[in-house]
């Protein structure tokens, strides 16, 4: 597991809370560059499976930084939602 998702999981856990495994392959996914599309009941936690990743991939960076795959981005998080 990547620091970052090591990070996401701990704080879940220290909420009190568990991470559901759609959350996790959302995040994984993300990660990777790859998209998708979130179905799942409401209150499930779509929103942290969605907004999780992009806020993950933003913590590794620093304004201005390319991604960690080395495509040069906007400084902050892009999200369509």
């Amino acid at each position: 597991m990547n620091a970052d998702l090591a990070a996401a999981e701990n704080w879940f856990a220290a909420s009190g809370r568990g991470v559901f495994t759609f959350q996790r392959e959302a995040w994984e996914a993300y990660l990777r560059g790859e998209s998708g599309l979130i179905n799942a009941p409401t209150g499930m936690g779509k929103t942290l499976a969605a907004w999780l990743g992009p806020l993950l991939e933003a913590r590794g960076e620093t304004a201005g930084e390319g991604a960690r795959d080395g495509t040069p981005r906007p400084s902050g998080p892009r999200v369509l939602w």
